[in-house]
């Protein structure tokens, strides 16, 4: 019988980075040995308590969170974890979760060939896939992607922002190269914009050195480029862009 390492280690080393309010695309594998699964859960239970990152899934007026290693279930903490022994009819490893209140639900998780893929099954719709083990249609599937990939698409902090709005204009390749006056340039002079900072953007405020307006720029990182958008003073932001630029992350050119 094909099983997956899945449970608490994967869950420690994933993140629930998408979902979506549908599960038509999900796709059948080839059935396996189903004589026990989410039936026949093991009956080993474990608490999550360490420190990891993670990001927020939701859908319809279901939300999954699984951060600091702690699964977070439409407010609810506190769950125990049981994990099937066999895949299902349908090649998915069963992750069934309970509360104190005596609430069930399931995450069931597939291997793709891009990572993970799990699909969640809650309330009602768990009682009924226990009959048929049929995953319900509408339910949302989250997509689990590497911790690596994860990093490479988000700001360490303002200084990492700061590096790399710094690079730009330190790349000569760059026509923006020349659009600076370092002897003017101040980097304790950046702060962020919380509101504006979120996942993979960073807002950044500039201040004036005279303390008189100011200018703002966001990042949004992507895997391969990131999005420069800069504000030309402090009325601009954030409706009034003044300039928007593609930049390589591997070398900070202006593409």
């Amino acid at each position: 019988m094909k099983k997956y390492g899945v449970g608490i280690l994967l869950m420690a080393s994933l993140l629930l980075v998408t979902a979506c309010g549908n599960g038509g695309n999900t796709k059948e594998t080839k059935k396996e040995d189903t004589s026990t699964s989410a039936k026949s859960a093991k009956d080993k239970k474990v608490k999550t308590s360490d420190k990891t990152s993670s990001e927020a899934s939701t859908s319809k007026d279901s939300s999954w969170k699984f951060e600091n290693n702690v699964l977070t279930v439409n407010g609810q903490e506190n769950w125990t974890y049981s994990v099937a022994d066999n895949l299902d009819k349908n090649g998915y490893t069963v992750i069934t979760i309970t509360n104190d209140q005596s609430e069930n639900h399931a995450l069931l998780v597939k291997k793709t060939a891009n990572g993970f893929e799990g699909i969640t099954v809650e309330g009602d719709a768990y009682q009924s896939y226990l009959n048929d083990e049929n995953a319900p249609v509408g339910n949302q599937v989250i997509t689990f992607v590497p911790q690596a990939e994860i990093d490479n698409l988000t700001w360490s902090g303002i200084d990492n922002a700061i590096d790399f709005y710094e690079g730009v204009y330190k790349n000569t390749a760059n026509e923006e190269s020349k659009d600076i006056n370092w002897d003017n340039y101040r980097r304790d002079l950046w702060s962020i914009v919380p509101d504006g900072t979120q996942g993979n953007t960073i807002t950044l405020h500039w201040t004036n050195i005279g303390g008189a307006g100011g200018s703002y720029v966001q990042l949004i990182k992507g895997q391969d480029t990131t999005e420069m958008i800069q504000y030309d003073g402090n009325a601009a932001y954030p409706d009034s862009p003044s300039k928007k630029m593609t930049i390589r992350n591997s070398d900070f050119k202006v593409l």
